[in-house]
């Protein structure tokens, strides 16, 4: 975009075009990487017309208010029925395959990346709200409750029992979080205010 603007701005005789070298294509996002680096060290990012700092990636690129604008209006068009049947069959074949063969489950360092970025991490209190109203009204459609309800029963955990090594570590992973105070009382203050909702509802 910068690029183009100053090619009609300037023209193309201000403009020098240089192959500076030739390399294998997987090493092609290596080298460009170099120059960014190279360039933004010695002129300044401010003065180079790449859009991203990361090479072959968007990292770095900042939509303009008016791209956020369309993006945030954009509306989907909406799937047809027989759409979404399709990729319904679709998804259910693919994760049917995968816990066939076991593949459906995290690899161990998958697990513990995602453990320790998630660790210590508190939905904000105005969004556990919302989360919450959204999730009531929608379980007041009849249809919504028995298509839960059908989910559960059919999901392999209706009737099922954890093991005692698997009852003795969430215990303890509850007690690690219960010896938190601002979790304890983040659960009590929810706990009290489900109360107060349920003697208030009809």
């Amino acid at each position: 975009m910068y690029l183009q603007r100053a090619w009609n701005m300037h023209g193309a005789a201000a403009f020098v075009f240089t192959i500076l070298l030739y390399c294998d294509k997987e090493y092609l996002n290596q080298w460009e990487q170099i120059a960014i680096d190279g360039h933004k060290s010695t002129i300044g990012w401010e003065n180079m017309y790449n859009e991203c700092e990361k090479a072959g990636s968007s990292l770095g690129y900042k939509h303009t208010e008016d791209a956020l604008v369309k993006m945030r209006n954009k509306k989907m068009p909406p799937t047809s029925p027989e759409t979404s049947r399709k990729l319904s069959a679709a998804m259910k074949a693919r994760w049917g395959r995968r816990r066939e063969d076991g593949t459906n489950r995290m690899s161990e360092p998958t697990k513990a990346k995602l453990r320790e970025a998630n660790l210590g991490k508190v939905t904000p209190d105005v969004t556990r709200a919302k989360q919450s109203a959204t999730h009531r009204e929608r379980c007041k459609d009849p249809e919504v409750r028995a298509r839960l309800l059908s989910i559960s029963s059919t999901s392999g955990y209706s009737g099922h029992r954890h093991s005692d090594s698997t009852k003795d570590q969430m215990s303890k992973s509850h007690r690690e979080l219960w010896a938190d105070p601002e979790y304890r009382t983040r659960t009590l203050r929810s706990q009290k205010e489900g109360r107060e909702r349920k003697k208030s509802e009809p």
